[in-house]
């Protein structure tokens, strides 16, 4: 037998969601919302009973940091002027935020947009997020003052 083959029975009778669904109802799952079945996703991939392989967690991460990336280059040109690891900090950023509250980083950008690296620092950890993510946003904000990354 072909694998192949298989797989296109499977995703005949699957079908394909992008979304994590409840496998028993169908329904993509709202936050406050109690699992009556298997969380699933894709092609009738059973997120409850498995653990994902290396590979699929590697995968999916690589996947997120080039979304993020892209997210990136739109945000301005001022990231062209960011050496590699300041634009590292902007993707960790926007990989732990989202887009949406990372474009409320209005002051950020626009020291960014100056070339103000020291205020871009300062902006990071005078936040929410600073203050919610402790030692994470320390080392951002250390590594966008420098423009290095930092000996651990």
């Amino acid at each position: 037998m072909k694998l192949d083959s298989a797989k296109a029975l499977v995703m005949h009778h699957e079908g394909v969601r992008k979304r994590a669904y409840d496998d028993a109802t169908g329904k993509v799952l709202k936050p406050t919302q109690t699992l009556k079945g298997r969380l699933t996703i894709g092609y009738g991939r059973n997120l409850t009973d498995r653990d994902l392989a290396d590979s699929e967690i590697e995968m999916l991460l690589n996947n997120d940091l080039r979304r993020c990336q892209r997210e990136a280059e739109k945000l301005g040109p001022w990231w062209q002027g960011l050496n590699g690891p300041r634009r590292a900090v902007i993707v960790d950023c926007l990989f732990c935020l989202g887009r949406p509250r990372f474009l409320r980083f209005r002051k950020m950008r626009a020291a960014l947009a100056v070339g103000d690296y020291q205020e871009a620092s300062v902006q990071l950890l005078d936040s929410k997020f600073g203050r919610t993510h402790g030692t994470r946003v320390l080392r951002l904000s250390e590594i966008m003052r420098r423009g290095e990354y930092l000996d651990e």
